[in-house]
């Protein structure tokens, strides 16, 4: 994981979303999500990503509360047939970022490397790795999850 974002800016974005409306999400995952945009913050992930984004990305907030979690997912959503998850379709990358890490459990195992919360660090999921975000035993864990569908490649393939 890289740090990406300061703590302020990490606190900025949870007392934004906490502003919002959130959407509870049971399906297989227990979370709730908000929505975000922040023109600034695309620019941050498009550095830390290294390639320029042709299309806005989706962004959304995860708030994990005690008891939360996220089982094995990817980020490919194309073979996903549940209309619920056509706004994601396209996706080629996950950017995930913990805004913060005042809570316990939340741990993001992915391809058989755990990642302890660290606030503002990052890490870069392609569509079809496996990860998951263990329980949150105690406090509130928020996320930040940047969908990457189109960036400029420099492959001519």
């Amino acid at each position: 994981m890289e740090k990406v974002l300061s703590k302020e800016e990490c606190d900025y974005i949870i007392n934004k979303v906490n502003t919002q409306e959130w959407q509870r999400i049971d399906k297989s995952c227990h979370y709730d999500q908000s929505f975000y945009e922040d023109v600034e913050l695309e620019n941050k992930f498009e550095s830390f990503f290294g390639k320029q984004f042709t299309k806005r990305p989706l962004m959304k907030v995860l708030k994990l509360s005690k008891g939360d979690k996220l089982p094995i997912f990817s980020g490919d959503y194309d073979k996903v047939t549940d209309g619920s998850f056509d706004r994601y379709k396209g996706t080629n990358f996950i950017i995930q970022t913990y805004l913060n890490e005042d809570f316990d459990g939340g741990v993001l195992t992915f391809v058989k490397e755990t990642y302890q919360p660290k606030t503002g660090h990052s890490i870069i999921q392609n569509k079809s790795n496996k990860c998951k975000i263990s329980e949150v035993t105690e406090g509130t864990a928020y996320l930040i999850f940047c969908y990457v569908t189109n960036f400029v490649s420099n492959n001519l393939l």
